[in-house]
């Protein structure tokens, strides 16, 4: 399409705004522009954008998501700290019965941390995409999302869930979180076994 500015008559491109010689706007000439939604690119672009528009619209949960930060840094520090009480057996003294009592306790937490962020990953979190989520405090899914999740999953949920868009994160999350648990298990046993 060959184009010609009313003011200098210069040659201005279809997908440039302005002039480049004298800078005028192309759409004050009173030229006719092709819409964008004429160019065959444009129809798969504007379709996912009314479908992101339309889920947000659909979804109460993500229409007054506004990414809670205090909560997701409470979070963080609560899982830093959760580390450092389960890493340091305080009842360890030496002996087979304090260690045995330690790994005891640690094996139970992380069955219960797998389980709660299990069914986090994978009931409550898609939930909040949907006309009824599971949870309805904005701050109590910022915080559960970094508990649970961590610097990694946890600010990946919150950014998604600002964004409007689910994402394949918490098939991950799931995933790794059950291996974990899984080789985690394997292993005391192994040395429940050989020991």
């Amino acid at each position: 399409m060959d184009l010609r500015c009313a003011e200098c008559d210069a040659e201005i491109q279809c997908h440039q705004v302005y002039c480049r010689t004298c800078s005028s706007p192309k759409e004050s000439k009173g030229l006719v522009l092709p819409s964008l939604t004429d160019q065959p690119w444009a129809h798969n672009q504007a379709e996912s954008t009314n479908t992101l528009q339309t889920a947000k619209d659909k979804t109460p949960f993500l229409q007054n998501w506004d990414a809670p930060v205090a909560p997701a840094i409470l979070g963080l520090l609560s899982v830093s700290t959760f580390v450092d009480v389960i890493s340091t057996p305080r009842s360890y003294n030496g002996s087979f019965d304090g260690l045995l009592s330690f790994v005891l306790v640690a094996v139970a937490i992380l069955i219960a941390v797998t389980i709660w962020g299990l069914i986090h990953s994978i009931i409550v979190y898609p939930s909040l995409f949907e006309e009824k989520p599971k949870m309805k405090s904005g701050a109590a899914v910022s915080f559960i999302n970094c508990l649970l999740g961590g610097v990694v999953f946890g600010l990946l949920w919150n950014n998604n869930l600002s964004k409007g868009k689910i994402g394949i994160s918490f098939k991950v999350y799931s995933v790794l979180i059950s291996l974990t648990c899984i080789t985690v298990l394997i292993f005391l046993l192994y040395l429940l076994v050989n020991f």
